[in-house]
């Protein structure tokens, strides 16, 4: 009964060289499909050695971006809150919380004060 949407998710995902879709078809009047990305190796030392390092780098330039936004939003506002920086990146807290430490390891933000009613302070001279 689903032969022809299933045929054409495992044709669409092979064009696009894609993992093989997992079908789950024990649900009663629906079925789901579990699509997993195309792992993609490139050249990343340029040594001619491949490496499964794509998602890698895109993780780390989604991350600068992140950590961007955050310096952004707490140059226009110093006091703002870890819930309202989850909403401008579009984040979860714990992944705004998981930012600011690191901003903080790497000497480029500080926190001046108490949780409540403190601030943030960038560290100019990076």
């Amino acid at each position: 009964m689903f032969n022809h949407g299933v045929n054409e998710v495992r044709h669409l995902l092979k064009d696009n060289d894609s993992p093989e879709p997992e079908f789950n078809v024990n649900l009663v009047t629906a079925f789901s499909v579990i699509v997993r990305e195309p792992k993609v190796e490139v050249d990343v030392m340029g040594d001619g050695n491949l490496s499964g390092q794509t998602t890698q780098k895109t993780t780390q330039k989604t991350t600068q971006k992140t950590a961007d936004i955050i310096l952004d939003a707490i140059k226009d506002e110093p006091t703002i809150s870890r819930e309202r920086l989850a909403k401008i990146c579009d984040i979860s807290p714990d992944g705004v919380k998981w930012q600011l430490k690191k901003l903080q390891e790497q000497g480029i933000l500080k926190r001046v004060g108490a949780d409540k009613g403190g601030h943030w302070e960038i560290v100019e001279n990076q």
